[in-house]
């Protein structure tokens, strides 16, 4: 089993009013702001050594612009580009920085779900806000929830079949749970594959063409539902998928 994909690495994400919505996430959520340009703002979970975890755009209404996993040397960047055009999809690449600060080398390329998803190598380091030497269980000065991680994310697909298999065979996720609801409708759940994973990084539940984009996107900290951006509740039956490095 691979162990190319290791974990989540950030959301991209469309908000209609960028002020608002970033002191929401960082007064609120906690986040921790660590750039900003026109338009976007970058912000990270405490705990990340990442330059960021979840990136808010200025646009008219909210959703998701790509999900994005860290992969784990510079040449797992070819090796899933081959992949994933040997499947018949197309494939876009970018320098370090060409995104955005912080950024490093990614590809991308829309999935089967019409989610735009992207794989990246070499993100700017910026540390987790502790000391190297006797460091304290969390930083002192945190505001709000403050999530020490970007856990997963959860999104709206309407071939969930067709979605699950891109993962697993192209990606190399794992299926790690899946549930069948009584009309047959389901949700499914999927991750790296390592060998201490956690439960998931990616949740699949059946959605409407209209309806595509991101559910919601948990923040790690126990029990926390951070953002629900589908107020349209978790619906019957998901699917889970865990990459293939985790």
């Amino acid at each position: 089993m691979s162990d190319r994909i290791l974990r989540l690495q950030h959301v991209e994400v469309r908000v209609p009013d960028l002020e608002l919505c970033t002191a929401y996430y960082t007064e609120v959520v906690g986040l921790i702001e660590v750039a900003h340009e026109e338009g976007r703002v970058f912000l990270k979970c405490w705990d990340e050594h990442e330059h960021h975890s979840v990136v808010l755009r200025q646009a008219p209404t909210y959703g998701l612009d790509h999900m994005s996993f860290k992969v784990a040397e510079q040449q797992d960047l070819d090796y899933y580009a081959e992949r994933i055009e040997k499947a018949g999809l197309s494939v876009k690449r970018f320098a370090a920085a060409e995104l955005g600060p912080g950024w490093g080398e990614a590809i991308r390329f829309e999935a089967p779900s019409g989610h735009l998803v992207e794989l990246v190598y070499g993100m700017e380091k910026v540390g987790n806000m502790l000391p190297l030497t006797n460091p304290p269980p969390r930083p002192a000065n945190l505001t709000g929830i403050a999530p020490p991680r970007l856990d997963h994310i959860f999104i709206m697909a309407e071939d969930v079949d067709g979605v699950t298999a891109f993962f697993r065979d192209v990606l190399e996720f794992r299926l790690t749970e899946q549930i069948i609801a009584n009309d047959g409708h389901h949700r499914r759940r999927a991750h790296p594959a390592r060998r201490h994973p956690r439960l998931h990084r990616l949740l699949l539940r059946p959605g409407r063409q209209q309806e595509r984009g991101l559910h919601r996107r948990l923040l790690g900290r126990p029990g926390l539902r951070a953002d629900h951006l589908d107020r349209g509740g978790d619906g019957p039956g998901h699917v889970l998928l865990r990459p293939p490095g985790q």
